[in-house]
């Protein structure tokens, strides 16, 4: 029996988010898993929370659960950015097959949250000097959990 492993959802995920067009216009491929040092607003952040297995016994899929950050810009603009990807994952991440660089996945569903939105700055302070905190807000965030397996590449 070969051994499965699952490739990383993270970056499966956020290439797939980069790749479409849609969301891609809006923040001119400023897609990231982390916020960069040198930013440009508005952009998104996505980050996996977790991946428990759903099977019991064999290693085969998982729920994993992602969040996604708008930063920056009007709060029109952020709130637009993050019911983009919002719609996008539901409609058409959701129930297909993904050959990425990072990975081929099958993705069985996909439950959106609701957005949240902020102007808070406790946590842009955290990460931005004084003069950025202002250039980051608002925020847009909302969390999405997909049940994922690991899908065959193209042509094999």
């Amino acid at each position: 029996m070969s051994l499965v492993t699952f490739p990383d959802w993270l970056a499966c995920v956020s290439e797939w988010l980069r790749d479409q067009a849609e969301l891609d216009a809006l923040v001119d491929g400023r897609g990231y898993t982390e916020l960069p040092r040198d930013k440009t607003f508005p952009l998104f952040v996505v980050n996996q929370i977790n991946d428990p297995s759903i099977t019991e016994d064999v290693h085969w899929a998982v729920n994993a659960l992602f969040q996604l950050d708008v930063w920056g810009g009007p709060k029109a603009s952020t709130w637009t950015i993050a019911e983009t990807a919002r719609a996008l994952l539901s409609q058409r991440f959701a129930q297909s097959a993904h050959d990425l660089d990072n990975g081929s996945i099958v993705v069985s569903s996909v439950r959106v949250g609701g957005i949240r939105r902020t102007t808070d700055t406790i946590v842009t302070q955290a990460i931005e000097t004084a003069a950025e905190v202002s250039r980051a807000r608002p925020r847009a965030s909302f969390d999405f959990a997909a049940i994922l397996k690991p899908g065959r590449p193209a042509g094999s």
